[in-house]
């Protein structure tokens, strides 16, 4: 856990007050009436053992697709918004089309590293 904190940069002795913490909470189990810490998190699934390898990794936010997708028909035919009529020979389907209707983007992170 020192070698961790000393590559992350972070205070080892705040890194390991965190981890007992969480690990307070962890340890109680979800029950009937969860304890909720200062954050409000009151899911806990698993404690961390200070003696096992840590992993980690950096995440950024980005922009990846389009909100909405393209616009098509029926007939999954992409239209021109311009001259109003779809593109000759050009269809559309799944993900460009409009994946917005179930994942919003600040899902689209935690989708991302639970996946």
């Amino acid at each position: 856990m020192k070698d961790f904190a000393t590559a992350a940069g972070i205070n080892y002795n705040d890194l390991e007050k965190t981890i007992t913490e969480y690990n307070k909470y962890a340890d109680q189990g979800s029950g009937d009436a969860p304890q909720k810490d200062a954050f409000g998190k009151s899911v806990f699934p698993v404690a961390f053992n200070p003696d096992e390898a840590v992993y980690a990794g950096i995440i950024t936010p980005a922009i990846h697709y389009t909100m909405g997708g393209l616009k098509i028909d029926k007939q999954a035919r992409v239209h021109n918004e311009f001259v109003g009529q779809p593109f000759k020979g050009l269809l559309a389907a799944g993900e460009v089309t409009g994946k917005c209707s179930y994942c919003q983007p600040s899902f689209t992170l935690s989708y991302s590293v639970f996946s």
